[in-house]
Order: structure tokens, then sequence, then C-alpha cells
């Protein structure tokens, strides 16, 4: 009624792993967190770069890659809000926990802060729909750098508004070249995008 169940647990608590993950990035790690933190995933790999003592690249070789099986949780469009009503939904909600919290509404200043700050946004997702990170950064006037896949195919061009990479290789010589200033500064030009897909503009449309 309100999506899929699970006839049974899945890997990683059936079989006492500690490392879990599907192919569009998400990776958890259960000795720390039940659920997908990038953070935490990136200080990981970082961890395991100093700790082996080879580039990212390299520790992407070893990987071997297995099927994913995609299943889409279908929901009753009629049924859409009823979560408010539904009684276990309403007590996990309510359920205290010291180790989570929600900010709420995040202020434009300290999103902003946060963007600013950075030398580079990377964006090496398999999945995405509107985008939205992107014109984060380009209105903040950061260096972008994205995945190559088809939803930015018409609207974000390659070495005009953006730098794109198709895999790790590409994503590694891009990142040193674009810190070191080797490639073309192309903020301005994304900044334009994102001016363009401005939510008042694209709302009037």
């Amino acid at each position: 009624e309100y999506g899929m169940a699970a006839s049974a647990p899945t890997a990683p608590i059936k079989e006492g792993y500690n490392l879990g993950g599907e192919q569009s990035g998400h990776v958890i790690l259960l000795d720390y967190n039940p659920t997908g933190d990038g953070i935490l995933t990136s200080l990981m790999l970082i961890k395991s770069i100093l700790e082996e003592g080879k580039n990212a690249s390299e520790l992407g070789d070893e990987i071997k890659l297995y099927p994913q099986v995609l299943v889409n949780a279908k929901v009753n469009s009629d049924k859409k809000y009823d979560y408010k009503d539904n009684k276990e939904i309403k007590d996990a909600i309510n359920t205290k926990l010291d180790n989570l919290f929600f900010p709420g509404y995040v202020p434009l200043e300290i999103l902003k802060g946060g963007y600013s700050g950075a030398d580079l946004f990377l964006f090496p997702t398999f999945e995405e729909n509107e985008g939205i990170p992107i014109m984060e950064a380009a209105t903040s006037k950061l260096k972008i750098l994205t995945r190559d896949i088809p939803v930015f195919e018409d609207w974000i061009i390659d070495k005009k508004d953006v730098y794109k990479a198709k895999n790790v290789d590409e994503f590694e010589i891009k990142i040193k070249k674009i810190l070191n200033d080797e490639l073309p500064d192309l903020t301005e030009e994304a900044y334009k995008v994102a001016l363009l897909r401005d939510v008042k503009k694209v709302g009037k449309e």
C-alpha cells in the first residue's frame, strides 16, 4: 500500500557484511552508519588510498562489478499523502534518536558559504533528473566537473558550460587540470545557464 516490504533481510544484515552499496554511488558502511553518507564515503576512500598507497583509479581496477536489479516501489497516487495518517510512519518520525537530526530549512547564506569555500564542484553521479546540484554550484560560480550522462546532454555543454568526464581516469585527469588552471575557466558560462533555468523564469514558461 505504501511501497514494498523486504521479504528477507538485505545481504549486509543477513550475511553480517559491514560494507555494501549500489552502482549509482550510494555506499553503506554499517560500522559507522546504517544509511548512505557521502562525506563518510569520501573520507573512507581517502583513508583507503593512503593505506594502500594507490590512487583512486588503481583501487577501482580491483573492484569486480556485479549485475544490479532495480525494483521501483509503486504507490497509488490517491494514497500519496496518506503517510501522514499511517501510525507506523508517524511513530517512526516521532522517535527520538541521539544520532539523528533534521536541520530543516538551511538559510541561503549558509548554503552559499559552503559552496563558495570549494575549489571545484565534483558531481560524478550516474543518476540525475533536474540537475539542481549543478545549478546551485553554477550560481555560486564554482568550477564544475560532472559525469557525462544523457540527462545533461541538451542543456549543459561539455567544454562550454562545464567540464564532463565519462570514467575514473578522465575524472582524475580533469580534476588535476582544473585545479592547476590548465583548462579555461567556464564559471561565467555555467552561471548564464543557471540564470536561464531560474525557478521564477521556468515557472512562467
